[in-house]
């Protein structure tokens, strides 16, 4: 499936995991070819999606949990045979499961770094693993889990066309996430995923049915991938992992195991604390045998004995007895204990229950620079000072209290921050359970909307205040303060709330309030103001509303962005804003209500991309026919927006809720487009989507404005599929339809280049001759298409022309395909060798520009021009007179802001003109045009028609000059007679010709052949020249008798003077080779012997020379 969503029909649904990837609402298209940005390198580039991710970090959890890993413990784990064979894959899929304390996220740690050394070795795999921490709800999603995976795949997968294509589009659904994810692992044959603490994922929000599900979509898409998941015994994960065909390992089986680890504990963290480590040996046994004796297999419960061991005053063999004597039976006893000896100080049980409230329930920190720890200060500081001036000696108090909390919260401190968090997934559970309400620590106990509540309370109360010195605390308070309130709403009822404090909270909250304004009055001196209840919608605060509509507050009044009340509620998905447009309906307001640009609320719903919005909307009444002057009616901006499904894992699409709830699915906009139109216009188009279109009665045939069909549409948006157009064919669509300009869906697809289109269009019996307004047929509009490939245009101009379509058709203004693709500034040479191939006149004529070969000559584009004249171009008068005359379509090209430099720019010019001289010096080629005007095609007349030079040796050195990489026409010139120099000799060899053009061997022979004899100074200078002339150069000089004395290897062996730093440096990075050439050399003339050539000529398979050196030399 993933091939055929990724094709371009990837949408997405609701939150549900990708069981339903084809139910969604974003697109991407599939292109595995990385197109850099200017400049982008691969690493720059995955900088760039790796910034765009914002992946959970979950290394973090990663190197905390190796860190507290003990040495010796879990290796019976790695040596187990359910390991092995999970490793092996002959069970690829393996369930660790063990009850709450058990060590389940250390052993995952050790089996992460177990199979990373593994692969290591191996190279054969790729590892990913994730954590679900219970602390983190980014991590406790599926998207989470998604963007983790990816992230780790990024550094190190080749396959980035996906997840670039999704970074540029901003499209970070799980649906997305998961094509990319396994487009990335397509590459491996084994891949290791390693999963720990599914259990710590929440069932509130559906955040762990989604992962299961999408767990089971990524093994039935995905191949080769071998799981292990980690959670405790769950009903519901039990159930979904067994239909998964999960392998079971319980670690009650491995009692034994387990309690040789806990011993292993129990000694290191004994070892570890100075205080325990002080303690005689013998009752240190004594407190090992005891702990491991009732830890039933817990290492929390463990871990939480020593720290209380650790944490007393007094450590005798006394005290030691008496707690060993009567310890706690679980984790819940213990946790009991730590807070009671917390509640025999008022102040400091306060305060500690502030600070696990906020460690709990605090949103993600902003302020930068600044951690959990340093809020915490701010907090406990203004709860227990309020408006007076702040001690902050008290600073010290909350280390303290800290301390106090130990066995519940844990400190990890890095360079630049100190994490704060609870210590174990069953101290959140400890603070919400039963137990704790009715246990000695019920004064702790926790509640959501409560804790909201207060927090939100210490957030306005301190920004009501008259002192601002806590700054972390002050900027925490404005950026969240709105998501406290919203969340304590939404839960408690409405009189747990004082209005009038999120009242004046609004107030002070108005941006567009003055500075002045906000802290001197934010008391209800200004009276009833209208834009509170603007405010309070916007952030979803439903209780505040209603507070404000007791009070007669304006429910239609406007506020500039914000619109009505209603209005802004809509811009926002949420439970919280649901619930406020559920109140403010009832209340009177007017649900199809329009304020300025704002839309009515379906519209901003809609725009706003909240389906759930969407369907409450529709469900309260909103008219679905309601137009806007700029987004139109709603069916056809959901149809824009690619809106789909309404919830995860409906069947019914934002598009039937409308036309059921009355909108016209024919209905048109501006520009004559039907909803049809809009989808098929649109790079979302998905088949899905159109079968709802068309099931609701779309008009496959209506033409907007400009005459287009949706299969005009689909054929232009849509060149490179067929899926689309073929619906619309099975549907009944025309496929001779045309629009205004006269082109047919052929047309667009041929323009376009699409292969796979143009031939199902003609196989479905679309004219391949159909001529538009301008006289076009699909063939000339192909030759049109600049940017694809050859690949693409040989296949489209195959298939026409296998349809009998005539590749000589003439426009209007007289133009075949042949000219069309001559008269572009493009090296398009093998393009016009496919149309030559299929019957194009090589010849013909264009009324405005004259044959295919004096454009591409006026166009300066060499490549173009050889593979005319290798077709038998006829070299007329007009190119003629234009190769002598015309500069150029330099002032186009300046037009085209194309900088190009005008030496390169003569160059070309120079080099066309030498190929026409050649080919009009052959005897067998038409010279008659030039005769008529010139004169006999000879090599005098030929030189100074085109280059004003005379065959002599100062028309030789302007030859060489001007294109050097003419072979045939300098040959031509030395086979005339003239005789050449060193100099001539020199200036062929140093003249630079290009990427891949080289010295041509035939013409240094001919210039030995004129009898000149080469110097030391010669030879020394082809030794270091840049181009690709040694060593065949220097040993075909051997052969024409140059001596090597005892000056020449003495400037070889130790270097010379050429005037030339890199010259000297190309000597220096060949000096073996050559010294290898001239000791032969020198060695055979000694003996009186001819020098025997160790290298030979070869042809490049670009056609350039080379040398190579013979076999067996």
């Amino acid at each position: 499936m993933a091939l055929d969503v990724l094709a371009g029909n990837l949408s997405i649904s609701g939150n549900t995991a990708s069981g339903n990837a084809t139910q969604n609402n974003y697109n991407i298209i599939r292109d595995n070819t990385i197109n850099f940005s200017e400049g982008e390198n691969v690493q720059q580039l995955r900088s760039r999606i790796q910034r765009w991710l914002v992946a959970p970090d979950v290394s973090f959890n990663h190197h905390e949990a190796r860190s507290r890993h003990v040495y010796g413990t879990g290796e019976w784990l790695l040596e187990s045979e359910p390991y092995r064979a999970w490793t092996t894959g002959e069970l690829p899929r393996l369930w660790l499961k063990g009850g709450p304390g058990a060590g389940k996220t250390i052993l995952c740690a050790s089996m992460i770094e177990a199979i990373l050394n593994q692969v290591k070795v191996t190279k054969a795999g790729v590892v990913l693993y994730h954590y679900f921490s219970f602390s983190s709800q980014e991590k406790q999603t599926y998207q989470g889990l998604l963007l983790s995976l990816v992230s780790q795949m990024v550094d190190s997968s080749s396959r980035l066309g996906l997840v670039r294509n999704a970074c540029d589009r901003n499209q970070r659904h799980p649906s997305v996430l998961e094509t990319v994810l396994l487009e990335m692992l397509a590459d491996h044959d084994c891949v290791f995923v390693l999963l720990d603490a599914l259990d710590e994922c929440p069932t509130e929000r559906d955040d762990r049915d989604d992962i299961l599900a999408g767990i089971a979509d990524l093994l039935e898409r995905g191949s080769g991938i071998r799981l292990l998941i980690t959670s405790r015994r769950e009903p519901d994960i039990e159930s979904l992992l067994r239909d998964m065909a999960f392998h079971e390992f319980d670690l009650q089986q491995a009692r034994s195991d387990v309690s040789n680890d806990i011993d292993v504990f129990i000694r290191q963290t004994m070892d570890d604390l100075p205080r325990l480590r002080a303690l005689p040996l013998g009752l240190r046994e004594e407190i090992q045998e005891t702990l491991n004796s009732k830890a039933n297999g817990m290492f929390r419960w463990v871990a939480c004995q020593l720290e209380i061991l650790r944490r007393k005053k007094m450590l005798n063999h006394h005290a030691v007895r008496k707690i060993l004597k009567d310890l706690p039976a679980g984790l819940y006893d213990t946790y009991d204990r730590i807070l009671l000896e917390l509640e025999q100080d008022e102040d400091v049980a306060s305060a500690a229950r502030t600070i696990l409230q906020w460690i709990i329930f605090r949103k993600k920190f902003i302020v930068k620079g600044h951690d959990l720890k340093t809020l915490l200060v701010d907090v406990c500081l203004y709860n227990n000072h309020g408006d007076r001036a702040f001690c902050h000696e008290y600073r010290s108090t909350v280390d303290n209290i800290l301390g106090y909390l130990s066995p519940l919260v844990r400190i990890e401190s890095s360079e630049n921050t100190i994490k704060v968090e609870l210590a174990h997934f069953t101290v959140q559970e400890y603070l919400f359970s039963e137990h704790i309400k009715s246990g000695n620590g019920s004064s702790f106990a926790l509640s959501e909307g409560i804790c909201q509540r207060d927090i939100a309370h210490t957030c306005i109360g301190y920004l009501l205040s008259e002192q601002k010195p806590l700054r972390i605390l002050e900027g925490y308070a404005r950026w969240h303060w709105m998501e406290h309130q919203r969340e304590a709403e939404l839960i408690l009822p409405a009189g747990a709330f004082d209005g009038s404090v999120a009242k004046l909270l609004l107030k002070f909250a108005d941006e567009e309030m003055p500075a002045e304004r906000r802290r001197s009055e934010v008391d209800d001196k200004l009276g009833p103001d209208p834009r509170l209840l603007c405010l309070a919608a916007h952030f979803g605060l439903c209780n505040t509303i209603s507070h404000m509509l007791e009070d007669c507050a304006e429910i239609e009044a406007t506020f500039p962005y914000y619109g009505t009340p209603l209005q802004a509620a809509c811009r926002v998905n949420s439970p919280a804003h649901l619930a406020v447009i559920q109140t403010l309906v009832q209340a009177g307001a007017d649900i199809n209500v329009e304020g300025g640009d704002h839309g009515c609320p379906l519209h901003i719903a809609i725009d706003s991309a909240n389906l759930s919005t969407i369907r409450e909307l529709l469900r309260l009444g909103a008219d679905p026919r309601t137009a806007h002057h700029d987004f139109g009616l709603p069916l056809h901006r959901a149809v824009h927006l690619h809106l789909r499904r309404l919830e995860p894992g409906s069947d019914e699409c934002v598009m039937d809720q409308l036309v059921k709830a009355g909108a016209n699915i024919n209905a048109r906009n501006a520009a004559g487009d039907t909803a049809l139109h809009l989808m098929c216009n649109s790079l979302g188009c998905r088949a899905e989507d159109l079968e709802v279109l068309l099931r609701h009665g779309a008009d496959i045939n209506a033409q907007n404005t400009a005459g287009d069909t949706a299969l005009h549409l689909v054929c232009d948006r849509w060149s490179d599929r067929i899926k689309i157009p073929e619906i619309l064919l099975r549907h009944g669509a025309d496929i001779d339809s045309r629009d205004q300009l006269g082109n047919t869906a052929l047309h667009w697809a041929c323009k376009n280049c699409g292969v796979a289109t143009a031939k199902m269009l003609v196989q479905a019996g679309s004219d391949v001759q159909a001529v538009n307004s301008n006289g076009e047929t699909p063939l000339h509009l192909a030759c049109l298409e600049r940017y694809k490939g050859k690949d693409q245009f040989m296949q489209v101009m195959q298939t026409l022309l296998d349809a009998s379509a005539d590749p000589n058709a003439r426009r209007a203004d007289g133009a075949t395909p042949l000219h069309i693709l001559c008269n572009y500034r493009f090296d398009g040479s093998e393009k016009i060798d496919c149309l030559l191939s299929g019957g194009a006149e090589v010849n013909a004529i264009w009324p405005l520009y004259g044959s295919p070969l004096r454009i591409v000559v006026f166009h300066g584009i060499r490549s173009k021009v050889l593979a005319l004249l290798n077709s038998g171009a006829v070299i007329d008068a007009d190119t003629l007179w234009h190769l002598r005359h015309q500069p150029g379509d330099r002032e186009e090209i300046e037009s085209d802001q194309i900088n190009w430099n005008k030496e390169w720019e003569q160059r070309d010019r120079d080099r066309i003109r030498g190929d026409i001289c050649t080919v009009l010096l052959k005897p067998d080629v038409d010279s008659s045009p030039f005769r008529s005007s010139c004169g006999p095609p000879n090599l005098e007349n030929l030189l100074r028609w085109f280059f004003g030079i005379v065959a002599d040796t100062a028309g030789l050195l302007e030859l060489i000059n001007r294109d050097p990489s003419n072979s045939e026409l300098i040959l031509s010139v030395l086979q005339a007679g003239v005789e050449p120099t060193l100099d001539h000799l020199r200036d062929y060899l140093k003249k630079w010709r290009g990427s891949g053009e080289h010295v041509d061997p035939d013409v240094v022979r001919a210039f030995l052949r004129t009898g000149i004899q080469p110097d030391m100074d010669l030879a020394l200078f082809a030794l270091t020249v840049e181009v690709n002339c040694w060593p065949g150069v220097v040993e075909m000089f051997l052969e024409a008798g140059m001596r090597v004395d005892d000056a020449l290897m003495s400037a070889v062996r130790q270097g010379f003077d050429s005037g030339d730093g890199c010259l000297l440096y190309m000597l220096n990075d060949r000096r073996t080779e050559v010294l290898e050439i001239l000791e032969k050399a020198q060695k055979a003339q000694r003996e009186g012997q001819k020098y025997v050539p160790i290298y030979e000529s070869d042809v490049h398979e670009d056609g350039w020379s080379l040398w190579k050196r013979k076999e067996g030399t």
